[in-house]
């Protein structure tokens, strides 16, 4: 008995074979293809003549551009009756009711390529399902953020240029902490009613989320409380950076060195050093003095020997000597600029604990404030996607 094309493809498992078909939309052509047809045609001409059939042919479109002419019986055009693409026509060739065809079995031993082909129509779909164009990049209790919200969110926040769109690859996880914290910003905002504001709702649209995002910063951090304690905790961090000393020192350079103003040799430079120092001891001159007269390094000699400078300004063996020697010895340091005939006049720290305090403030209401966000950000339990994990010292 015939049956309608929807009763055949129903009977198939795996649900609606046509649509899937033709969701594929393609089908691979070959050598193999183009002799199938050839035997096809071959048969139909023989059937023709032997008047087992009608010679109207039912044409079938490939992509290789040739017409695939079948001949049509009652029973065959009942089951290949229009259908939305070429992948759909030969799902039905090999489907139950279909097979039994007079016409068909020749398809069958002639075209090796057809398991191939409904392999991959019936598998591709599912592949595609496995492979989402937008993928999930980190999920939370309160949002799901997609690739394309980040992408979004990231030329928001860089620009989109060259340095906006190399984000997506470089620094993943700087740049969704930053948007995950502007998510927080804007969800509290929205809490205290910030986005029902006429201010706000004056500005346009792509101003307000921003304006939100900057009238809930502001109210965050003016709610922290700073402490005396913390304020001086964070100044004492910073002493290493803000000490500094003043010297005295008469530099000989030799060769070899920056300044080697007399082509001394190393052995030389100390032995004048030495004898300075010897001098000085005995109450002979001062160091002051002695600069102008023997120091290579001309602008400090000009000053009496007189510098000053903080970590990180001055060759290293001279600055640890600088910041560990006692006030007021004399001693001998050999740097990169040569020999050192130096004295400690004072240490102090600038600026002082007084004069910082409005920065320190600052500083701490900044890290706090990074904090509160980090913590809520927490405190939503989010699932991040590969290579978008927070970084180790969140």
């Amino acid at each position: 008995m015939n049956r309608e094309p929807s009763e055949v493809v129903a009977a198939v498992p795996g649900g609606d074979i046509q649509a899937r078909a033709a969701r594929a939309g393609f089908l691979l052509f070959n050598a193999e293809a183009a002799e199938c047809a050839e035997h096809e045609e071959k048969n139909r001409s023989a059937r023709i003549n032997r008047g087992e059939v009608a010679a109207a042919p039912v044409p079938l479109r490939g992509p290789a551009g040739f017409v695939w002419g079948r001949a049509r019986s009652a029973r065959v055009d009942a089951l290949t009756r229009p259908s939305p693409s070429l992948p759909a026509r030969l799902f039905g060739l090999f489907t139950t009711e279909r097979f039994v065809s007079p016409a068909l079995p020749t398809m069958a031993r002639f075209c090796p390529l057809a398991p191939v082909v409904l392999g991959l129509l019936l598998v591709a779909p599912v592949a595609r399902a496995q492979t989402p164009a937008d993928p999930v990049v980190v999920e939370t209790k309160e949002f799901t953020l997609r690739q394309s919200d980040y992408r979004r969110a990231v030329l928001a926040l860089l620009g989109d240029n060259e340095t906006g769109r190399s984000a997506f690859e470089n620094g993943k996880a700087f740049h969704l902490r930053e948007i995950l914290r502007d998510r927080v910003l804007h969800s509290h905002g929205r809490k205290l009613g910030y986005d029902r504001l006429p201010e706000v709702l004056a500005l346009p649209a792509d101003k307000q989320e921003w304006d939100i995002r900057r009238r809930t910063a502001q109210d965050l951090k003016g709610s922290l409380k700073i402490t005396e304690k913390q304020l001086r905790a964070r100044y004492d961090e910073a002493k290493p950076e803000l000490e500094t000393v003043q010297i005295r020192h008469v530099v000989i350079g030799f060769k070899g060195t920056r300044f080697n103003k007399r082509d001394f040799t190393r052995d030389e430079a100390r032995e004048l050093g030495e004898e300075v120092r010897d001098s000085l001891a005995a109450g002979e001159g001062d160091l002051a003095e002695a600069a102008r007269e023997y120091s290579h390094h001309e602008a400090s000699g000009k000053k009496g020997g007189l510098s000053q400078f903080r970590r990180g300004d001055v060759d290293p063996k001279l600055e640890e000597a600088a910041f560990s020697a006692p006030i007021g010895k004399l001693l001998i340091v050999e740097s990169a600029l040569g020999f050192h005939l130096l004295r400690v006049e004072k240490r102090w720290f600038e600026p002082s604990f007084a004069e910082m305090r409005a920065e320190l403030e600052e500083m701490e209401r900044a890290v706090q404030f990074e904090k509160l966000l980090d913590d809520t950000i927490k405190s939503w339990r989010p699932k991040y996607a590969p290579g978008y994990e927070p970084l180790e010292d969140w």
